[in-house]
């Protein structure tokens, strides 16, 4: 069942965040002082992840029960695609990010947490192709490596990791770079 923001717990973090979200709604950016300003941009970066990673869920469950077809859409991308202002590229990327989280309970769980972001999941997800029984082993401790670290680091990190599990099994990486 779902829930109005009212409902949440003073002090959660989805309150205070939902609470900056109303103030930026009625006070333009250009108003706040410098230190307003990048408050504002990190909690919204952070807000942006957290309901990408709210999206995602909804959409492997909506995928999962299969509910695009009763309007006979070809997928749950085309579906999203045409009902939505995102592009069918981004449609299939969230739809693809759903279907990789259900093999990993882990690194859904972090994601759904804030721990990781869309960029993070988005490199585990492709670092784990072709090495998925290495990764399950390994995927609390990857997500532990990299959840501090800035992508970029928190990508040599992972690619490394691809690297040797990818040399493990005997397997040349042709795959793209995580």
């Amino acid at each position: 069942m779902l829930s109005r923001p009212s409902d949440t717990p003073p002090g959660s973090p989805l309150r205070a965040q939902l609470g900056l979200l109303v103030d930026l709604y009625e006070t333009p950016a250009a108003d706040l002082t410098e230190g307003e300003t990048i408050d504002a941009v990190l909690a919204l970066a952070s807000f942006r992840d957290r309901g990408e990673a709210v999206l995602t869920e909804a959409v492997g469950a909506f995928d999962a029960k299969k509910s695009w077809s009763i309007d006979a859409a070809a997928s749950a991308a085309a579906w999203l695609a045409g009902r939505t202002e995102l592009d069918p590229t981004a449609c299939r990327a969230i739809v693809e990010r759903a279907h990789g989280l259900r093999d990993c309970p882990v690194l859904r769980a972090a994601y759904n947490d804030g721990v990781v972001g869309t960029a993070k999941v988005t490199m585990l997800l492709t670092a784990r192709a072709k090495v998925e029984d290495l990764f399950a082993p390994f995927e609390a401790e990857l997500i532990e490596l990299i959840r501090h670290l800035t992508v970029a680091q928190a990508r040599v990190v992972v690619r490394r990791w691809r690297e040797k599990a990818l040399a493990s099994l005997g397997i040349d990486d042709d795959g793209p770079d995580p």
